[in-house]
């Protein structure tokens, strides 16, 4: 298996293990890159239909805060998280 430079590999390389998380869970996002054609690639101004045309899926790395998947991180679908901003 060959690391990425982030220490994690990509999934040509390492078939994704799912964890289910349960609705509401929190984590804060470490980074965002652009998953295409098995290698994370830096994201860059695309529409919906450019992703596609194109086969990439936009991704962020996720560090789970809360609940029974503490601490654990991964690189989830953008489309898969609901964004929320805590205010002071």
């Amino acid at each position: 298996m060959m690391p990425m430079p982030d220490g994690t590999a990509t999934w040509v390389q390492q078939p994704p293990q799912g964890i289910l998380i349960p609705s509401g869970t929190k984590a804060n996002i470490q980074n965002r890159q652009v998953l295409q054609g098995g290698n994370l690639v830096d994201p860059y101004p695309a529409s919906a239909n450019d992703l596609r045309r194109n086969r990439a899926v936009e991704v962020e790395l996720i560090k789970i805060k809360d609940g029974p998947y503490r601490n654990i991180q991964g690189w989830m679908p953008s489309d898969f998280l609901q964004h929320t901003t805590v205010m002071p």
